[in-house]
C-alpha cells in the first residue's frame, strides 16, 4: 500500500508540474521541447559516466528503437502537456492512467499474458473512474 500511496504522490507531483509549467511558459510545444532537450542531455551525461558502452550501443544497435521508441514517448508526453493546458490537469492525469488498460489489452492479446481477476478488477476500477469523471 505505501509504494501505491507514493506512486500516486510522484504521478500527481510531475503531473502537476508539467500541467502548471507548459500554462505558465505560454507555449506547451516550447515547454515539451524544452523539457525533452534537457532529459536527453542530463540521461546522456549519466550514461556517459556510469556506462559509455550501454550509451554508444544506444546510438548504433539500438538506433531503430531509439527513434521508433523516442518518437512516440514524444508524441504521447506533448499530446498530454498539451491537453493539460486546455482542461483541468486532474482529469487529464485520470484519463493518461487509463493507459494501463490499453497495456492490459496488449499484454494479453499480442503477448500471450494471463488474464487474471486481479487484471479484470483493476481494469473494471480504472474505466469506473473514468465514467465517474465523465459524470461529474
Amino acid at each position: 500500500m505505501g509504494a501505491a500511496l507514493l506512486t500516486g504522490c510522484f504521478i500527481a507531483s510531475y503531473s502537476l508540474l508539467d500541467g502548471l509549467g507548459a500554462r505558465v511558459s505560454g507555449h506547451a510545444i516550447g515547454y515539451i521541447a524544452w523539457m525533452t532537450v534537457i532529459n536527453a542531455f542530463v540521461f546522456a551525461a549519466l550514461m556517459a559516466l556510469l556506462n559509455f558502452e550501454a550509451l554508444k550501443a544506444t546510438f548504433t544497435i539500438g538506433l531503430k528503437p531509439l527513434i521508433l521508441g523516442g518518437t512516440g514517448s514524444v508524441t504521447a508526453y506533448a499530446l498530454v502537456v498539451w491537453a493539460m493546458t486546455q482542461a483541468p490537469i486532474a482529469v487529464v492525469t485520470a484519463l493518461r492512467e487509463t493507459s494501463t488498460v490499453f497495456a492490459l489489452f496488449i499484454g494479453v492479446i499480442f503477448l500471450g499474458e494471463k488474464l487474471t481477476g486481479g487484471k479484470i478488477l483493476a481494469t473494471c476500477l480504472v474505466l469506473a473512474g473514468v465514467i465517474t469523471l465523465r459524470l461529474l
